[in-house]
């Protein structure tokens, strides 16, 4: 698991590591919004209703939806 820098007692953070929290946050922000969306779909709060032939085409589509959300990529940090 990535974590964010965080802030030494009665100091600053460096630059890098503040571009590197940004870049953590950013994907934070992408998985949490993706997680919210997925748990709002109905079809995953319900029994599923629909013939039981068709479930694995419905599956399907389903799995696909979720992993076309855009990647995000983070820079590795310099190393100081």
């Amino acid at each position: 698991m990535i974590t964010p820098f965080k802030k030494p007692e009665g100091g600053e953070l460096l630059d890098w590591q503040k571009e590197f929290n940004k870049q953590v946050n950013k994907i934070r922000y992408v998985i949490e919004q993706v997680i919210a969306n997925f748990k709002t779909w109905r079809i995953m709060n319900t029994d599923y209703r629909r013939p039981l032939a068709t479930f694995p085409e419905t599956i399907s589509a389903v799995g696909q939806a979720v992993t076309a959300v855009p990647a995000v990529c983070v820079e590795p940090a310099p190393i100081t």
